[in-house]
């Protein structure tokens, strides 16, 4: 998911259609695992860039 997220997206429908194909889920179901795994601490180690990027937009108000 992470790999996945350090791409830059252009429309979100794209990437909707994409975490739908990829990973056989809706995109709610993908962005609330995506939350719980940015809350650890190894995947902030893995992927600290990408990972302080979706905390800092998971925190704002505004959504994916």
């Amino acid at each position: 998911m992470l790999e996945f997220e350090r791409r830059v997206w252009r429309r979100d429908s794209a990437k909707d259609e994409l975490i739908r194909r990829r990973f056989n889920l809706s995109p709610i179901r993908y962005y609330q695992r995506l939350f719980r795994l940015i809350q650890r601490r190894e995947a902030l180690e893995e992927f600290p860039t990408t990972v302080s990027r979706l905390l800092r937009i998971a925190n704002s108000d505004r959504p994916y």
